[in-house]
């Protein structure tokens, strides 16, 4: 994460998918996403609120566009579309950072 004086913030996400067969611990598929956000603000926000952001909204609102392109891509590829499960976040009283 890049924090400028501007108030502009960069932010780069990857996921990864890697599918096994049951019982193998080789991976016959790996589908790999990697994202750049850019948020830009009137005001300079706090590195300390781009830290709990990361921590809590960020990844609640790119895990669709990931959910999306994993679907998409294994579909496109000619496999049966791999749907990710929705995205769920714990209760900060039970989260282990």
């Amino acid at each position: 994460m890049m924090l400028n004086e501007e108030g502009r913030v960069e932010v780069l996400v990857t996921y990864n998918l890697l599918a096994r067969s049951k019982g193998s611990r080789k991976a016959f598929l790996r589908i790999k996403c990697e994202y750049d956000l850019v948020y830009e603000s009137a005001e300079r926000l706090p590195q300390e609120f781009f830290e709990m952001y990361s921590k809590t909204s960020l990844p609640l609102n790119v895990w669709p566009y990931f959910r999306e392109f994993v679907q998409s891509t294994s579909t496109r590829m000619g496999l049966p579309p791999i749907t990710m499960p929705l995205f769920k976040t714990l209760p900060a009283s039970i989260r282990k950072d």
